[in-house]
């Protein structure tokens, strides 16, 4: 996708650029394309890295640092997607009607190009019509992709806005330190149509994830509602079941499918995220009470 009107936004002093977007209109509507930096290639299954990210979990971002999930020479250079330099990539390539629905989908493994290293605050300007002539000059490369986007963006904030989501928007502040690292004042964060247009595409990604993920679920529980058989998520990870202690052979295999490694390229999507979960028992614990929440809150809102 080298060719492609691909730009990032981002905050003026970010340096791990690992998501960008690309949008152009279509006869039906609209092909969004949300791009991650895909450190695969460097970073292997089961290595020190791998393992160490692992523990980490995420990056840790303070008022002026950040610990970084991986070593900075992965997460500032060769993964972060600077402009003008060919990158590795997962990218979700997402067709959607005019009024804003997923027609189509599809991630691909792809190498990209920025054209262009886009700020929020220079968005905004272009956005609101105040920008000046070097700003308009930069963008220029992508700037009917970037248009397309916000034109997309309003669609789909239109469209959550007829369903009823809830705008949930409380004020962040912005902490000014001196060269001693001494915060010596606190400004309000400014969030503007650049960074609700970024949150609005990267949305369409996950979405898209869900529904994949949905239909493989749905075809592996009819297939196994026949067999009266229980999926246990070590199963489809590594193609066996832990032992229970106490547990005849006998017992085990009636309650227990044992379900060897799947070859479907959707399920390899989701394998790394499957193989992180069946080694931290506590990240389970945490997900899971996450989504009794989400659970109960949506149960609660339905109400109102």
């Amino acid at each position: 996708l080298r060719g492609e009107p691909i730009f990032t936004i981002d905050s003026k002093d970010a340096k791990d650029l690992d998501d960008a977007i690309s949008v152009k209109r279509t006869d039906f509507g609209y092909t969004l394309g949300v791009h991650i930096a895909d450190v695969s290639h460097y970073v292997k299954e089961g290595s020190a890295i791998d393992e160490e990210a692992i523990n980490r979990g995420t990056s840790v971002y303070f008022a002026d640092r950040v610990i970084p999930m991986l070593p900075e020479v992965l997460s500032n250079g060769a993964c972060s997607l600077n402009a003008g330099t060919d990158k590795l990539a997962f990218s979700a390539l997402i067709e959607l009607d005019k009024e804003g629905h997923i027609t189509k989908y599809d991630f691909k493994k792809t190498i990209i190009n920025s054209k262009v290293r886009g700020v929020y605050s220079e968005v905004n300007e272009i956005l609101d019509g105040t920008a000046s002539e070097e700003i308009l000059n930069k963008y220029a490369p992508v700037m009917e992709s970037l248009m397309s986007a916000k034109e997309l963006a309003d669609i789909l904030k239109a469209n959550s806005a007829a369903r009823g989501t809830m705008e949930l928007d409380s004020g962040e502040s912005k902490f000014i330190l001196d060269e001693n690292g001494i915060c010596i004042d606190i400004m309000p964060r400014v969030s503007g149509e650049a960074e609700q247009l970024i949150e609005q595409m990267n949305k369409r990604a996950p979405v898209c994830f869900h529904i994949m993920n949905d239909v493989f679920v749905c075809e592996m529980r009819k297939s196994l509602v026949e067999k009266r058989a229980v999926i246990i998520i070590v199963a489809v990870c590594h193609g066996k079941a832990h032992r229970h202690r106490g547990k005849s052979d006998k017992q085990r295999k009636n309650r227990y499918m044992i379900i060897p490694p799947c070859k479907s390229e959707k399920l390899q999507v989701i394998h790394p995220f499957l193989r992180i979960l069946s080694k931290n028992r506590s990240l389970v614990k945490r997900m899971l009470v996450f989504i009794l929440n989400k659970i109960v809150f949506s149960c609660l809102f339905s109400f109102l």
